[in-house]
């Protein structure tokens, strides 16, 4: 009965995170980032040579994987509107690159099938707390945003975790192929995101930790020999170099991208120390404990709760000694905790913060969550594991919840503290009137538009109006013709100034939409466009 029942909360945890998931792709919409990477990789589907940029956004790997993806027949034709949420009658029409960001999300499912599998193939601390893992990271409201985001964080994670495994792995029984694997996960770490070398720091302690631990595992690295050493070491680094050097360098055709690769670190050096993302330390254990915003709560305390039980059992069991079997499992789980709670700390410290950036560790900390999961219903008493599966069964309740609330009920909006500096749904009127001034316009497709930055990123709109041959984007400056343009939209108040002079009152209407929180677009209509328009 037990199994049975362990079975069937599984499996509601596994369908209540397709759910939110879902939902979570096709409500939202597109983020700045998400709209960035999106237009990188178009421009390599549509034949452009991808070159790593050391100034950002980050690393090769998502849009490799998502090239790689692209070539099945099943995923191409794809409309535009379905992305922009613009009614299919509309003259809107996709580009002729086909990409819709809806499908770039989906192709991210087999990276949390493959966190899945980690869990479970591992499985070293036993395969019920496996199961449990499993069941909490899909449960994670950060799992189900960012699983689904077109960010570079699910395949990062991922890749961390993955490494971890298999240096696990190694630990256990050293062998050429762990080695190997290890370093190829780790090369795809570095290749994936420039903070990898936070996640190695943390893997590095860890290691430590695990070794001090435990006189077996420290038996199987130091009594190799130095041959074996040196060739375990060497395998590590070469696939770890094979990775890194293939991405970076655009497989052969852009060597100077394994030295941009370096490079990179000056500038999210000052990226870390930038004011534009600064939050208070806390911010993180913020997310990861519950907070109310405006009525709503959201956060990862039932996960959180369960990662310091079984935290504390696992020290527990190692202070009290017992079978080998039991202290491995055990310092597995410390292992985990240790590397998810110094990539928490160091993140902490770093002026520039966001919640993604707590994927990777959430991955980490699911292990001692299942472990503390698996431990409450061990008891074959019916009297002490019926309570404790039901306390669980509560505890998975309100985790969905919480991550509903994330993901679901407000996953665009302000309010919601695991996104941030998110896309409004007002900007999807934006997009509506848009296409509302191309239908009236003598222009038509062609009509003239110019966005004004002023300081303020207009992302996603290059993406979304990609199809529109003659919108353009200016950054600081504003272009000379400007009453030339149908539409300009200013994308700051000293940038709506600006044009408004320029403009004048009389030839143009301005409407107000919404683009992030405190980012509000000024968008400027020819009066005959909009009175059009309006009939």
């Amino acid at each position: 009965m037990k199994r049975a029942l362990c079975i069937a909360a599984a499996a509601a945890a596994f369908a209540a995170s397709v759910f939110m998931r879902e939902s979570n792709i096709s409500a939202r919409v597109a983020h700045a980032d998400e709209a960035e990477q999106a237009s990188t990789f178009a421009d390599m589907l549509c034949g452009e040579k991808y070159k790593y940029n050391p100034n950002g956004p980050h690393g090769p790997s998502l849009y490799y994987y998502a090239y790689a993806c692209y070539q099945f027949p099943a995923l191409k034709n794809f409309d535009m509107a379905q992305e922009a949420n613009i009614p299919h009658d509309t003259p809107v029409q996709s580009k002729s690159d086909g990409i819709s960001l809806d499908t770039l999300r989906k192709l991210l499912a087999p990276w949390l099938v493959f966190i899945f599998l980690c869990y479970l193939f591992g499985a070293f601390a036993g395969r019920a707390a496996a199961w449990w893992a499993c069941a909490c990271f899909a449960l994670s409201g950060l799992s189900c945003i960012y699983a689904g985001y077109f960010v570079h964080e699910i395949i990062f994670a991922a890749a961390v975790f993955a490494a971890a495994q298999f240096l696990w792995a190694f630990f256990k029984a050293p062998t050429l192929r762990r080695a190997a694997l290890a370093g190829a996960f780790a090369g795809l770490a570095q290749a994936t995101k420039e903070t990898s070398v936070i996640a190695f720091f943390a893997l590095f302690i860890s290691s430590a930790a695990a070794l001090a631990i435990l006189p077996d595992f420290r038996k199987n690295l130091f009594g190799l020999g130095p041959k074996k050493t040196a060739a375990f070491f060497a395998a590590f680094c070469a696939a770890f170099l094979a990775v890194f050097c293939a991405f970076y360098s655009s497989f052969g055709s852009n060597p100077r991208g394994i030295m941009d690769a370096f490079l990179a670190y000056g500038h999210f050096a000052g990226k870390s120390a930038s004011a534009d993302f600064r939050e208070p330390f806390w911010y993180y254990l913020r997310l990861l404990f519950a907070s109310k915003s405006e009525g709503a709560w959201f956060g990862e305390l039932p996960i959180s709760a369960l990662f310091c039980a079984g935290t504390a059992l696992a020290a527990a069991r190692l202070a009290r000694g017992g079978e080998p079997d039991t202290r491995r499992a055990a310092a597995y789980i410390i292992f985990c905790a240790i590397a998810a709670a110094l990539q928490i700390a160091v993140l902490s410290c770093l002026s520039y913060k966001t919640p993604w950036l707590l994927l990777s560790p959430m991955a980490l900390m699911c292990a001692p969550a299942g472990y503390a999961a698996a431990a409450l219903i061990e008891s074959r008493k019916a009297a002490a594991w019926i309570p404790a599966f039901a306390a669980l069964c509560a505890l998975g309740y309100w985790q969905f919840r919480l991550s509903r609330n994330a993901a679901v009920a407000y996953p665009h909006d302000p309010r919601n503290p695991m996104i941030l500096s998110h896309t409004v749904s007002d900007y999807k009127n934006l997009l509506s009137r848009i296409a509302d001034a191309e239908r009236v316009s003598d222009y038509g497709a062609d009509i003239p538009m110019a966005f004004v930055a002023g300081g303020e990123s207009p992302w996603p709109a290059p993406w979304d109006l990609r199809n529109y041959p003659n919108a353009g984007f200016w950054g600081d400056g504003v272009p000379e013709n400007l009453k030339d343009f149908e539409v300009v939209v200013a994308c700051s108040p000293e940038a709506a100034e600006k044009v408004g002079k320029m403009l004048g009152d009389s030839g143009y209407v301005s409407e107000y939409f919404g683009l992030r929180k405190n980012v509000v677009l000024t968008v400027f209509i020819k009066r005959k466009l909009f009175e059009k328009i309006a009939q």
